[in-house]
């Protein structure tokens, strides 16, 4: 039976099929009375006769409503209308762990995370006598909040025997052909079923925890524990035969997690782990680093990552940061040697990774992504994410590394690494260091002096003053000399060429507003290290200079440490982190890219221009020019506005010339005026540029961040833009009344890179409210449900001209386009697709479309590889050599 759109089931409504199974279909639904989206589990009219299936069904919500926990699925309701029986379940956005498989192997980080919440979960049901019995990848979804486990029909008491003629439970999952769960024969999917289990033996915990070795194995290696021909020999490999172990497939496993996941399979019962709290505590000390011991440490390491911190990188790391961390170079007779990283995050988990800080120890990085702050182990590889920090930026360590401190929602807070919320310090914009005696400088806005406040809270008080006969503008980066009471930061100021970027690097002191010492002519952020240097950034190249700190004197010629440092001038940004003992982290930019035209099968048709640092290509409403946003240089505040008229073979205008970062050109309706943000006066506001008279227009100063104009309405009223406030969200500024703000899409997920459809009724954006980016449609300016356009990941959505496409970037940089229909209402069909590309451009990821679909402009990089983040060990040493 399957239910048609519009059903109601109580008050519940149907809205979409979700999947299909033995037992019977899981809908989506809307609950009427609460307004909240909710999943129907239906059992089949063919079964709902049976008094066993039913039993079985009555057992799994006896179960879920037994169980609260925040990964399991919550159970809502429960109800029979019409002879139909059904669960009223959470709704769950994400993937199961079995779609998530068919990508291939997890990185260390995710199978960790993975590993001890539902180890957890399993503890909870545990706790209660409850044995699940299926547990498989296709009954763990993994969403934003972690893994979630599904599918309880199969648990029971474990104080009751069970009949061993029951039919797995298969409902709203999808299982592989290869995992031979047959209806009437044994419960449970055989892959992952214990030995006792497949003997027809009782069940107890430690069934479970066999099923989630096999579960962890297939996690680490992305193969099965126990494969078959047949269902016979598939019995035969779990009862008799062994995994090859973990070392085998993935040779830089930690041995302690190829020990855990073999204990987890052991054929006996009584060899395994004995709960499910002792192997969350095995996890949860892998997790904490401790899985490397015995290992022996490698003398020279030189290696590139394409994975975020996989195994591999793990074991090197906990060894040569182990090893560096209790070694004091002055000191040691026998220095150690320079140890080189290379890696990149996984850009499918983190797209858009941002701010980076070292520990004092040089263990652990902390980083904003998806709109929070995390914590990466660099001794284990595992992620932490930070609950409460929502739109966090600029994070700063305590010196003794117990706490955080950052910015978000206008506050300045900081939070406890071993748990708790977050605690408002003060109000301001970001934290910028924090001395061993418990003082934070601060910015209280991007245009003013610095300010200290205690680590405890309190009222900031001013500890610089601009100086306005040198018309500075604010200052930035500040940094704690070893003493505690001076101080370097970067005094920002206009340049010559009255552009964003002139400022010098001086030496502040707390006892004295007024007291300063100039350093280096440099805009860069500076930060001493031991054992005595400056660190900063000039012409893109990551320098060092010799530095007496305590007569706070330079000594010595700078030497260069790496070139083609990330670095924005008109901040004085400087894209490097390093820990107090010579670990060293620096990140590229993109690589330069070209504008490239291509036809739907992938095939260049024609380049436009030279390679250059690109961003953000918008076609003309006619499709005969092409505004863009394009940097000559690695400087991030070297961006202009450039227009190429298509039918004149490219040739190039530029729009705007005064060297400040310029974000995201959108054309107007007829075509005749560019609105683009920019922050002219070291503060963010929306122009307009007509491209008949060359007048410029400020249509709106923001008092947040402006991160992109985003496109223009069809009917010229409304400009739509991305901010952060709050939180990431978009905004339309109503251009008929005054040029106010309104919001567009805003809660507390991440949503940006907004596009209006062709008829103005419709917006495609991209949220990571499921736990990754997503393209999603809703109504613009209007009530209206979203439906999601991408299925596993999407990106920079574009309309077709004609609304009845939109094509947006996928998983691996494929183009994807889906078939869809405005009217009379949305609606979407499966997305087919195209080619994919190696994203260039230095400035941001961007494509576009032509009216007619056939043409795509892709921005590809000049070289393979992309974004990249360095990490040095004993960089000191290297000065030397």
């Amino acid at each position: 039976m399957t239910l048609a759109l519009g059903t109601r089931l109580g008050p519940y409504e149907i809205q979409a099929a979700l999947g299909a199974g033995g037992m019977g279909e899981v809908y989506r639904a809307r609950d009427t009375r609460l307004e909240r989206t909710v999943a129907i589990k239906v059992l089949a009219a063919s079964l709902s006769a049976r008094p066993e299936t039913r039993k079985r069904f009555e057992r799994e919500a006896r179960a879920l409503s037994s169980l609260s926990h925040p990964h399991i699925c919550t159970l809502h309701d429960i109800g029979c209308q019409d002879g139909v029986d059904y669960l009223v379940m959470e709704y769950l956005e994400g993937e199961t762990l079995e779609q998530r498989l068919n990508k291939g192997p997890l990185a260390a980080d995710q199978v960790l995370r993975y590993g001890i919440e539902i180890t957890d979960a399993l503890e909870k049901a545990h706790r209660q006598n409850m044995v699940h019995r299926d547990l498989k990848p296709g009954n763990i979804m993994l969403t934003k909040a972690g893994a979630k486990l599904l599918d309880f029909g199969l648990a029971r008491l474990i104080t009751r025997p069970a009949p061993l003629t029951e039919a797995p439970s298969q409902l709203g999952t999808q299982t592989r052909d290869n995992s031979l769960t047959e209806e009437g024969v044994i419960l449970g999917t055989f892959q992952y079923m214990a030995p006792e289990q497949l003997e027809g033996k009782e069940a107890d915990a430690r069934t479970d925890i066999f099923a989630l070795g096999a579960v962890l194995y297939e996690m680490v290696t992305g193969r099965p524990a126990f494969v078959g021909k047949s269902r016979a020999s598939l019995i035969a490999a779990v009862l008799s035969s062994e995994p090859p172990p973990i070392s085998a497939l993935q040779p830089l496993t930690p041995p302690a997690m190829d020990r855990a996941v073999k204990a987890c399979l052991a054929k006996d019962p009584d060899e395994r782990f004995q709960t499910a709290h002792d192997l969350k505590l095995q996890l949860e000390w892998i997790n904490e680093g401790g899985s490397q011991a015995g290992v022996a440490a490698p003398v020279v390491v030189r290696r590139k990552l394409r994975e975020a911190l996989a195994w591999g990188l793990v074991a090197v790391l906990a060894l040569v940061v182990a090893l560096f961390a209790v070694q004091n170079f002055r000191r040691t007779e026998t220095a150690p040697p320079v140890v080189r990283l290379e890696l990149s995050f996984d850009p499918e988990q983190y797209p858009e990774v941002d701010m980076q800080e070292l520990s004092p120890d040089g263990t652990r990085l902390a980083f904003t992504a998806r709109g929070a702050l995390w914590v990466r182990s660099l001794t284990s590889g595992t992620d932490q994410l930070l609950p409460g920090t929502d739109d966090a930026q600029w994070p700063l360590w305590s010196p003794d590394g117990r706490f955080l401190a950052f910015s978000g929602q206008g506050k300045i807070k900081k939070i406890k690494l071993s748990g708790g919320p977050p605690e408002v310090l003060c109000d301001g914009v970001g934290p910028g260091s924090w001395s061993r005696d418990g003082v934070l400088i601060v910015l209280l806005s991007f245009n003013g002096p610095l300010y200290r406040v205690s680590a405890d809270g309190g009222t900031p008080v001013p500890v610089t003053r601009l100086d306005k006969s040198r018309n500075e503008t604010a200052h930035y980066w500040p940094s704690f000399l070893p003493d505690g009471r001076h101080f370097l930061y970067l005094a920002m100021h206009p340049p010559a060429n009255a552009g964003g970027g002139g400022g010098e690097v001086y030496v502040g002191d707390l006892q004295s507003i007024d007291s300063r010492q100039l350093l280096l002519h440099v805009v860069s952020r500076a930060e001493y290290v031991e054992p005595g240097y400056l660190l900063f950034v000039r012409d893109g190249s990551l320098m060092a200079v010799p530095f007496d700190a305590s007569h706070r004197r330079l000594s010595g010629e700078a030497m260069r440490i790496a070139d083609d440092v990330n670095y924005n001038k008109v901040y004085g940004y400087a894209g490097f982190t390093v820990s107090q003992n010579g670990v060293l982290a620096y990140f590229n930019p993109l690589s330069r890219g070209r504008l490239t035209l291509f036809d739907r099968g992938g095939r260049v048709l024609s380049t436009i221009g030279e390679f250059a640092y690109f961003a953000a290509p918008r076609l003309s409403p006619h499709g005969d020019r092409l505004a863009v946003l394009r940097g000559d240089s690695l400087e991030a505040g070297d961006s202009d506005v450039w227009v190429y008229d298509l039918t004149r073979g490219g040739v190039e205008t530029r729009v705007t010339s005064d060297r400040t970062p310029h974000l995201f050109p959108t054309w107007s309706p007829v075509g005749d005026k560019i609105a683009f943000a920019s922050t002219r006066d070291i503060s963010w506001g929306i122009y307009v540029r007509s491209l008949m008279t060359d007048q410029e227009e400020l249509l709106y100063k923001s008092p947040s961040k402006i991160t992109r104009v985003e496109d223009w309405s069809p009917d010229g009223r409304y400009l739509l833009y991305q901010t952060q406030m709050e939180s990431r969200d978009l905004y339309a500024l109503d251009l008929k009344n005054g040029n106010k703000p309104i919001p567009v899409v805003h809660g507390p997920s991440w949503e940006g890179k907004g596009q209006i459809s062709p008829d103005g009724r419709w917006i495609a954006y991209v949220s990571d409210e499921s736990g990754r980016t997503e393209v999603y449609v809703r109504p613009f300016l209007r009530s209206g449900e979203k439906v999601r356009v991408s299925l596993v990941s999407g990106d920079e959505p574009r309309w077709r001209r004609d609304g009845k496409e939109i094509v947006y970037v996928g998983e691996q940089s494929f183009l994807f386009a889906a078939p869809v229909t405005t009217s009379p209402t949305f609606t979407a069909g499966t997305p087919q697709k195209l080619f994919t590309f190696k994203i260039g451009g230095g400035l941001g990821v961007g494509h576009d479309v032509s009216q007619d679909g056939k043409k795509i402009l892709v921005i590809v990089a000049e070289k393979a590889s992309g974004p990249s983040y360095h990490v040095i060990v004993n960089w000191p040493a290297a000065l030397k050599q």
